[in-house]
């Protein structure tokens, strides 16, 4: 027992050393991931920063690894402006098929509003031009129905039948 003494002392030592440097390591351990998020807040920031600058008030998506600390400013607003970009694009794509929509009822003589619905509901433009062209055929139906139903066929007249050949002889 006494033999073993110094050994247990060592061992209690020890733990107690081992004790205070994890507690250490846990109080560094714990000032890194604070010094590591107040950077990605700030670098949030300046992103938000950026995309104000570049798209204003439109929507752009922001990229996870825009918060990486490799990931440069100029390679965000690269991207900024490729989201905007394509967002231009979009709005005038259907800003074209929301005119053509409009431009064919116009000409078929078609109120506009439920074509227009059902194209902002998610239809795509070539399923609303199809819609505006079977309620173009079914007007079309109707009215020539209507019309034969107002106006009787003509009736034909008896015609006395002549003979030509027998006319020539004569």
């Amino acid at each position: 027992k006494e033999f073993n003494n110094p050994l247990t002392e060592f061992e209690s030592k020890v733990k107690e050393i081992t004790g205070e440097i994890e507690a250490g390591k846990y109080k560094i351990d714990g000032r890194i991931r604070e010094y590591d998020q107040r950077l990605k807040d700030e670098k949030q920031n300046k992103i938000n920063d950026l995309i104000q600058q570049h798209a204003g008030n439109r929507y752009i998506e922001q990229n996870p690894k825009w918060l990486n600390k490799t990931f440069t400013d100029s390679k965000i607003v690269e991207e900024i402006k490729e989201q905007v970009a394509f967002a231009e694009k979009e709005e005038q794509r259907i800003e074209t098929e929301t005119q053509l929509i409009k431009d064919t009822c116009k000409a078929n003589d078609i109120e506009t509003d439920g074509f227009l619905s059902m194209y902002q509901s998610g239809s795509e433009v070539s399923d609303v031009l199809t819609a505006i062209n079977r309620s173009v055929i079914k007007r079309k139906e109707g009215t020539e129905k209507q019309m034969e139903e107002v106006a009787p066929e003509p009736a034909v007249e008896s015609v006395e039948k002549v003979d030509y050949h027998d006319e020539l002889r004569k």
